[in-house]
């Protein structure tokens, strides 16, 4: 159960397959005013329309009624917010091959108009394969203590909110490369760059404090690496990479000791690399 739907374990009994069937719960169908019935309606519509191998796929939606649902691929894996509970930080290469595969799926939704608002690693699946899928795109969860809504101008998990999110903007696909790049930096530091008491604090820091220096929490890791992850996290949405595709290709490219020269604050550019003398 999360903060807006329920999902079941399904068996689909012509396909003979196993299905996640998401279900919004009566108290919220009834008691929203309607507003979470459009808003899961959107989220079934919006998965639905993009078709690419590490999103999602739906198969089914209620027809309509007084019982709103939708059927989706049953994932046979781990969240990654499991596996960053259990194992800390990642190695460099495991974390460059998991974020090239949620870039993937964040670029094709963008490419297709959608921006996800709400990346973070409990959306990430990981399959016994190492295959990435991303999931809950275009959701927006009621108010509870893990996340922010207001009237729908704010949406997303603190940790993981950008600054033009907490600051209830409108948000592009840069925020979804922030988001993207928070993940990036737990992965490999240990825990994510912004933390607080509340929301509103942990908000703040996103907004006005500088991310702390990733390379002080893993000394080992290549300059180019913190570079490219610290450039992702820019407060200003055109300082970052131009795309999220850009901002994995980057990260892939110093992980392998090659020099990224990322273009000058300001003017996010086409990423050049060349190998290192």
């Amino acid at each position: 159960r999360g903060g807006m739907a329920v999902v079941y374990l399904g068996h689909d009994a012509r396909l003979l397959r196993k299905v996640a069937v998401k279900v919004l719960p009566p108290e919220l169908t009834y008691g929203g005013g309607g507003s979470m019935i459009e808003r899961f309606k959107r989220e079934a519509q919006t998965a639905a329309k993009l078709d690419h191998p590490n999103i999602i796929p739906v198969y089914r939606v209620a027809p309509g009624g007084k019982l709103f649902w939708y059927v989706m691929k049953y994932l046979d894996g781990e969240g990654l917010d499991h596996i960053l509970e259990r194992e800390g930080q990642l190695d460099v290469e495991r974390t460059v091959e998991m974020v090239a595969q949620v870039a993937s799926a964040l670029d094709h939704a963008h490419r297709h108009h959608v921006v996800h608002r709400d990346v973070k690693p409990a959306n990430v699946i990981i399959d016994q394969e190492a295959r990435v899928t991303v999931t809950d795109f275009g959701i927006a969860k009621a108010l509870d203590a893990n996340t922010l809504t207001a009237s729908g101008s704010i949406i997303g998990t603190p940790y993981y909110m950008s600054p033009e999110q907490c600051k209830g903007k409108k948000v592009g696909p840069a925020a979804d490369q922030y988001s993207l790049a928070v993940m990036t930096y737990q992965m490999l530091g240990g825990h994510v760059p912004f933390t607080g008491d509340s929301a509103v604090e942990i908000v703040h820091k996103h907004v006005a404090d500088p991310v702390p220096p990733l390379g002080v929490l893993r000394p080992e890791l290549p300059e180019q690496v913190v570079l490219v992850v610290e450039k992702a996290l820019a407060k200003n949405a055109e300082d970052r990479f131009t795309t999220v595709a850009d901002f994995a290709k980057a990260l892939k490219a110093a992980s392998q000791g090659l020099d990224v020269s990322l273009a000058p604050p300001g003017k996010p550019g086409p990423v050049r690399m060349s190998k290192t003398a």
